[in-house]
């Protein structure tokens, strides 16, 4: 199976909008979740990601969760 291309964004630049990024596997990540608005679009870098894109930045990927960004672990 071919892997699929992934936007490579590198590092949130903090002068740029990004969404709040949370682990997987962290405990307060559903806590995170409950309080974002619900926004079906994740920012990273100014540039908008609709819920279920993902995107690459440096080793992780993260995964836009209805504007939270989810670090996928593997």
């Amino acid at each position: 199976m071919a892997q699929r291309h992934l936007p490579d964004d590198d590092a949130p630049d903090p002068e740029l909008k990004t969404s709040p990024i949370a682990d997987e596997l962290d405990e307060d990540t559903e806590t995170l979740s409950q309080q974002m608005p619900g926004d079906v679009v994740c920012y990273f870098n100014d540039q908008g990601y609709s819920h279920g894109e993902e995107v690459r930045s440096g080793d992780s990927i993260l995964r836009c969760h209805y504007g939270l960004w989810i670090r996928r672990t593997e």
